[in-house]
């Protein structure tokens, strides 16, 4: 979780965030961009719509390819998440 963040918070203009972490790049499956071995659920994500804000920079995406893990534990994955993914419709939380 702690790598994941960690990639979330930096711009990979400005460092090898796999190196900085340690995870693994693997193809993806649909889009030119890695995915990470290490993680449970991977989503690629088509960038559609950018948001200047002044201090944030917001990026809309739509997802053009889930991956799931074979052993998934949704149940056991929330556990380490305290945080929360919004889609359009529905909201998934961990807490």
């Amino acid at each position: 979780m702690e790598e994941s963040i960690f990639c979330g918070e930096k711009s990979g203009k400005d460092m090898d965030k796999f190196e900085e972490t340690g995870l693994t790049a693997v193809p993806g499956r649909r889009i030119g961009t890695p995915i990470i071995e290490e993680c449970l659920v991977n989503l690629e994500c088509r960038k559609t719509q950018v948001f200047d804000t002044g201090d944030h920079t917001w990026f809309l995406g739509e997802v053009v390819c889930a991956q799931a893990t074979e052993n998934y534990d949704r149940e056991r994955a929330l556990i380490y998440w305290a945080g929360e993914f919004r889609t359009v419709g529905e909201i998934i939380r961990g807490r």
